[in-house]
């Protein structure tokens, strides 16, 4: 299979969850793998999201802005704007 990524992710395990309206739940996730210019995450369940938002890192607080670049049922790829 192809990897087209530009940069090499690194695993991880990370609690994380995704904001995007404050009229909205949050969204609750483990970060997989991490890279600088993306990530992997697993959704708590199903959950719907948009393409654009903010993913918090739950030890941290850090949020970065989030491009989604594929979805597969839990499972989301992300793109840090």
């Amino acid at each position: 299979m192809l990897d087209r990524r530009k940069t090499s992710r690194m695993r991880a395990f990370k609690g994380g969850r995704i904001e995007f309206d404050r009229h909205w739940p949050r969204v609750d996730c483990v970060v997989r793998n991490l890279s600088k210019a993306g990530a992997y995450l697993e959704l708590s369940d199903n959950a719907n999201t948009p393409l654009e938002f903010s993913l918090v890192f739950t030890m941290t607080d850090e949020a970065r802005a989030c491009r989604q670049i594929w979805r597969q049922g839990k499972h989301i790829g992300v793109q840090f704007a």
